[in-house]
């Protein structure tokens, strides 16, 4: 019997011990899941949560792009579709040429912000003539100094393919109907933008076909303009002025281009031109002050104190700020 015992004996052990090893694996699982007959729980509950937590959203581009660098040597940016750049660091400035889409066109302009300008500044956004490349108009108006000098932020505005659209004249832009007033719109949001702008110190500077697009968003946009500086053109926009507006006219006497009497049609300009007398006359009865200076020998061109004896770009931002809005 004793033999017998001994066997019997030693599986009994072996089963309690298999028992506590199993019991023991179980507790340092975990408790089971509540109402559960499958077991212990596999994993703790932070590697779920890690699992179910959504991605987060990828951080949009800069609204402002560079793409390099243009033949004049200014910076180049995109902006991207219905955006505006980011407010720039106070006392940093700027100066790049920013180029967005308008419909199916890529319009652009040339933005320089001193580092001398106020928190916020005085605007001047310049408008060159029929066919004048920016770089010419730079070299020829000298604004970037003045600008330098007086502090207030500069643009120079670009003509679809060097036109601009001031109701019958001229170049492209009238033939293909370009909307030029929307381009502008777009132009002083982007630069506002930038840097925070006096809005009642807000200019236009224009020559030519230039003066005469200077002229129609003043005119088709009453009340966003504090003064216009129109050199050598002439109000050619179906639109009367019904708002306060500075005007200050510079013309040569002896302009073959845009007749200071107007003409019938313009050989170089393939248009219809009203007298230059005519236009400042439409805006005198706005109430903010006109001035017209006649330069007895000068044909067309952007006056200087060397070429013309007349410091357009001198006089003209100081008659213009002496203008703010009412």
């Amino acid at each position: 019997m004793l033999e017998n015992a001994l066997p019997r004996t030693a599986l009994t052990v072996l089963l309690v011990l298999c028992g506590a090893a199993s019991f023991s694996s179980m507790a340092s699982a975990g408790p089971a899941l509540a109402g559960s007959t499958e077991g212990p729980e596999v994993r703790s509950s932070t590697s779920v949560a890690r699992v179910l937590t959504p991605p987060a959203a990828p951080q949009a581009p800069p609204a402002l792009q560079p793409t390099g660098t243009n033949a004049d040597g200014w910076a180049t940016y995109r902006l991207g579709a219905g955006r505006v750049p980011d407010r720039l660091l106070p006392g940093r400035g700027f100066r790049g040429e920013i180029s967005w889409l308008q419909g199916r066109l890529v319009r652009k302009a040339r933005i320089y912000v001193p580092r001398s300008a106020p928190a916020t500044a005085p605007l001047l956004v310049s408008l060159h003539g029929l066919g004048a490349s920016l770089q010419k108009v730079e070299a020829q108006q000298r604004w970037s100094t003045l600008s330098m000098q007086q502090g207030f932020v500069l643009v120079w505005g670009a003509g679809y393919k060097g036109s601009w659209n001031a109701g019958p004249c001229c170049g492209a832009a009238v033939r293909e109907g370009v909307d030029d007033l929307g381009y502008l719109d777009r132009l002083l949001q982007v630069t506002g933008a930038l840097h925070a702008v006096d809005r009642r110190r807000v200019h236009l500077a224009g020559f030519s076909n230039g003066a005469m697009m200077a002229y129609r968003y003043a005119c088709g946009r009453p009340g966003r303009m504090a003064g216009v500086l129109a050199v050598a053109g002439t109000h050619t926009a179906p639109c009367r002025p019904t708002t306060a507006t500075a005007v200050l006219v510079v013309h040569g006497a002896d302009d073959p281009t845009v007749p200071l009497a107007g003409t019938r049609y313009s050989a170089s300009l393939r248009s219809a031109l009203p007298p230059a007398r005519r236009a400042a006359a439409l805006w005198t009865g706005t109430g903010a002050g006109v001035r017209s200076v006649v330069l007895t020998g000068f044909a067309h061109g952007w006056p200087t104190a060397a070429n013309g004896r007349y410091d357009t770009s001198g006089r003209g931002w100081a008659f213009l700020e002496a203008h703010p809005r009412p």
